[in-house]
């Protein structure tokens, strides 16, 4: 009898072991509400995305995604730059695509409110997906159900109660 259970058990062993192991990887972004968004962000804008270009790092080990946004508004810290440039791990070059989970997709022409932070030398998004909040035709902020004007307002009442 012990021959027979062995293999099994060891099977079932190892099937648990990988399962657990494949949960543990979907934990990767630690939810930000609102509020920790604006605390951790260094800068907040309002903008459209006019270029969208991906390149590899100089070690060709990996590929990010560099985003250019013509500002409409600056929301926390104001800069007088009419644009302003982060970047994203992922992307497409030549015929080989990275894909990262949890990082936003942008397009030319998208309309976001964005968290950003230089906390990596370069500007990046502040909890990655949660750190790009959509502004559709509308003008309403998708992730968050409400209107452009409402979020914004939101924001700054957050930035008040912090001073």
């Amino acid at each position: 009898m012990k021959g027979v259970f062995s293999p099994l058990l060891h099977g079932i062993g190892v099937v648990t072991l990988i399962v657990l192991l494949a949960q543990s990887t979907f934990a990767i972004v630690e939810y930000k509400d609102l509020t920790a968004l604006t605390t951790e962000a260094e800068r907040i804008v309002l903008g459209e995305v006019i270029e969208v270009e991906s390149s590899w790092t100089p070690d060709h080990r990996t590929i990010y995604t560099s985003i250019t946004v013509a500002v409409d508004e600056y929301i926390k810290n104001p800069d007088v730059a009419d644009e302003l440039t982060f970047r994203i791990p992922g992307g497409t070059v030549g015929d080989v695509t990275l894909t990262v989970s949890d990082t936003p997709w942008f397009g030319v022409g998208d309309r976001a409110v964005l968290f950003l932070t230089s906390e990596y030398a370069e500007m990046d998004l502040v909890g990655w997906h949660q750190g790009k909040a959509t502004v559709d035709h509308a003008n309403s902020v998708v992730e968050y159900g409400m209107s452009l004007d409402s979020f914004i307002e939101r924001i700054e009442e957050i930035l008040a109660a912090q001073k």
